[in-house]
């Protein structure tokens, strides 16, 4: 940048002064400011969100072409108007009026920060209805004054529409599901009844035996879909109920002329119905062997049955993402006669244990039964 001026006495100019001054680097700033402010404007341009921006009152001062296409205006249409001009007609996803409250310019001008993921509704010119997603940000002075806000817009209509489709698809499933719980349970008590008519006709001790055996079994199935049915859950079921009532039909079932006593001692806690299946039926295995065995010459009896669940266990179960991660494990006592002298668990032929040794193994646990004060049998498994 050069500069002249005359140099003279009493109006005669004698020489011609110049002052020169190099602003490269000014010239360069400016260049460089003129360049990002350029590729600024051009990725908010190409941008595939739409990006507005918003004075202190409220008014509309920049808009995209994004926002263009989410609007269905054009941009000097959307910055006529003010952000909460009733011209948008903001809806709540269900169709009501969107509070201005809930409103971001309203969140962002009061509280000073960010907000994010913001969802309501607007209504183009012809009447099409588009639901947004909106998060924004407000615009301080350097003394920390609001002066106005700037916002990112999605258009979340197709996403919320799959996501109600979907809901729907579920709430369809849930009761198809129940409705196929509730038929499995009938057609279970249908066998249940049919068992139970056949075996008021038999006489024959060992035709008993097997038949009670096959309704203990058949009850064990019917209990976890009655429990199924009632649960909110339908992949889990609160073990106490289930393994309670379980006890009590295998018992009632078997009982003859021995007093029957039955401890009960529970954890609070749920497990994944293809869990509980098998523990079903090794409860009622074991119950039903200690019903046939442990008393016979007894008048009366005990029977003792714990169901835990460790403790960091019972309180991580209580956090969805941590479902019943652990150890459980059952414990059937009685204080019966015992196992008969030279007994072997692993080797009886006896179908029951041997149901029980497999499901055992189906459940990746491990399963011990021994002569202690009675008999006592011990099943431990992770979930």
């Amino acid at each position: 940048l050069t500069r002249k001026f005359p140099i003279g006495t009493k109006g005669k100019i004698v020489s011609l002064g110049v002052i020169s001054t190099d602003i490269t680097r000014i010239r360069q700033a400016e260049k460089a400011r003129e360049e990002q402010a350029s590729l600024i404007a051009m990725i908010m341009e190409t941008s595939p969100v739409g990006i507005t921006t918003v004075d202190g009152n409220g008014s509309i001062t920049y808009a995209n072409s994004r926002a263009e296409q989410i609007f269905g205006l054009t941009k000097s249409e959307i910055t006529a108007r003010n952000y909460n001009t009733p011209l948008w007609n903001h809806t709540d996803l269900d169709g009501r009026p969107f509070p201005e409250e809930k409103m971001p310019f309203h969140i962002v001008r009061t509280t000073l920060s960010s907000v994010y993921g913001i969802r309501h509704g607007i209504t183009w010119p012809d009447g099409h209805c588009v639901i947004l997603s909106i998060n924004a940000s407000p615009m301080l002075d350097a003394c920390g004054h609001f002066r106005g806000m700037v916002s990112t817009l999605e258009d979340i209509t197709d996403k919320v529409r799959n996501e109600k489709t979907i809901l729907k698809q579920l709430e369809d499933n849930k009761l198809l599901l129940k409705e196929a719980h509730h038929r499995i349970k009938n057609n279970i008590a249908s066998i249940e009844a049919l068992l139970a008519m056949q075996l008021d006709s038999l006489s024959n001790p060992e035709a008993v035996s097997a038949l009670k055996d096959a309704l203990g079994r058949v009850g064990s199935i019917r209990a976890l879909y009655e429990n199924l049915l009632i649960h909110q859950d339908q992949e889990s079921v609160r073990v106490r109920p289930y393994a309670e009532g379980l006890a009590d039909a295998v018992v009632s079932l078997l009982a003859s002329s021995t007093s029957i006593v039955v401890e009960k001692k529970i954890d609070e806690f749920e497990l994944d119905s293809k869990v509980l299946f098998p523990l079903g039926i090794i409860i009622n295995e074991l119950l039903t062997n200690i019903m046939k065995y442990a008393f016979v010459g007894r008048t009366e009896g005990t029977i003792s049955i714990e169901l835990t669940i460790d403790q960091d266990n019972k309180l991580a179960s209580q956090d969805a993402e941590h479902h019943n991660r652990g150890t459980v494990q059952l414990t059937i006592q009685d204080n019966g006669i015992g196992l008969p002298e030279g007994f072997n668990p692993e080797t009886t032929k006896g179908f029951g244990l041997m149901l029980v040794r497999m499901l055992s193994g189906q459940l990746g646990g491990t399963f011990t039964t021994e002569s202690l004060k009675g008999t006592r049998s011990v099943l431990s498994f992770t979930v």
